[in-house]
């Protein structure tokens, strides 16, 4: 049996910039391109982040708010726009589409996808 190592979709811009890795959730992520005094420079101009290692939870359709309430996820009110679930990110798409996000370490997502 082989060991699936997920890449972050930006992984080819990264390669040449000989990074420090890690791994969060199962992915190859870089930890840090450079000595910190230099990336605290740079970031002063510039700072991205690669999210794609956050673990998600999309639901949508006509039952999905109640679905979701039912779970006792407080919804944002309106349309495109957001809020917190404790840690995770709430985001309404529409009216009926959700999108959670959880930070490093909250298992709400992957909670709701056993569920």
């Amino acid at each position: 049996m082989q060991n699936v190592v997920l890449q972050s979709p930006v992984a080819f811009a990264q390669t040449s910039l000989k990074p420090e890795m890690g791994f969060i959730n199962g992915m190859a992520i870089v930890n840090r391109y450079s000595d910190p005094d230099v990336e605290s420079r740079h970031a002063a101009t510039l700072a991205i982040c690669d999210v794609s290692c956050l673990t998600r939870f999309a639901i949508k359709g006509p039952a999905a708010a109640d679905s979701l309430k039912a779970k006792g996820i407080e919804l944002p009110g309106s349309a495109n726009s957001w809020s917190r679930h404790d840690a995770t990110l709430v985001m309404r798409l529409g009216n009926s589409e959700f999108l959670l996000e959880d930070p490093i370490g909250v298992q709400q997502c992957k909670q709701l996808t056993e569920q």
